[in-house]
């Protein structure tokens, strides 16, 4: 054998050992990725099964989370629709309880209305007969105070006409109109007396007394007259003078009982009135 032939030999078995080196390569690659692609289908039912339990578990715990709802829902439902009939029970009784409250005030109300047209006929009495004694004591008062003013006058017609029958010096006439005048005094100190007894304010009261001033006047003419007739004194001036006197005080009485009379009198209370 040659060193040709050796050569040749050796690539071929190079070759063919290189070749084997291949194959067995190729067979553990083979092998290995076979391994790999049993060892990837038990991973991927693994997962499959992993999945399908995770599955199914997150279906119970949604069916189980349904039915809790559901029950929560029912519950809710029921404790909703017994709070709404408690609350309409507790309507129906506070409307029942407001009805009875309006009629209690409905009939107090037409009690005080009752009182109250009971009251205010009673006080339209009162004052009916108010206005009634107010209206007597008004006509009393001016009747009084028109009689009191008559006997004013007639008083001082008399003592004035008593005056012109002594200038004329007729004794016995004279003796007449005095008595006259005397009655007039007396009529004059009933009048007085009447009107103030009618009149009720304290200061017209007043007024009216002080007209007795009057009678000192009068009785002061009457000494004059008797005096002078006495002693016989010349009476013509003084019985002029006496006449002015008698004028102006004339004037000067009916202007203050004038005044009385233009007085709003005072209104007598309801009270007394009833």
């Amino acid at each position: 054998m040659t060193v040709e032939d050796i050569k040749n030999f050796s690539a071929v078995a190079a070759a063919i050992i290189a070749l084997i080196g291949s194959l067995i390569t190729l067979f553990l690659v083979w092998k290995k990725e076979k391994r790999f692609e049993k060892q990837r289908q038990q991973f991927s039912l693994q997962l499959q099964g992993t999945e399908l339990a995770h599955a199914t578990k997150l279906q119970d715990v949604e069916l189980t989370h349904a039915e809790k709802l559901h029950d929560t829902e029912l519950a809710h439902a029921k404790q909703l629709k017994h709070t709404e009939l408690a609350h309409a029970e507790k309507l129906q009784d506070e409307r029942h309880d407001f009805e009875k409250e309006k009629q209690v005030l409905l009939e107090a109300q037409n009690k005080l209305n009752h009182l109250y047209a009971q009251q205010l006929q009673q006080q339209k009495a009162e004052l009916d007969a108010w206005k009634t004694g107010y209206e007597i004591e008004i006509a009393a008062r001016n009747d009084a105070l028109r009689k009191l003013r008559t006997a004013v006058i007639a008083l001082f017609d008399h003592f004035q006409n008593m005056l012109q029958l002594a200038l004329r010096a007729d004794d016995q006439e004279i003796l007449g109109v005095l008595a006259r005048c005397v009655q007039a005094l007396s009529n004059l100190d009933k009048a007085i007396d009447a009107a103030k007894s009618i009149v009720r304010n304290d200061i017209e009261a007043e007024k009216l007394h002080r007209l007795h001033i009057i009678k000192r006047f009068f009785l002061r003419v009457i000494l004059d007259l008797t005096r002078r007739k006495t002693e016989r004194l010349s009476q013509a001036p003084a019985l002029r003078k006496m006449e002015s006197r008698l004028k102006k005080r004339k004037e000067v009485t009916m202007l203050y009982l004038q005044s009385v009379m233009e007085e709003r009198p005072r209104a007598p209370s309801i009270s007394a009135s009833k």
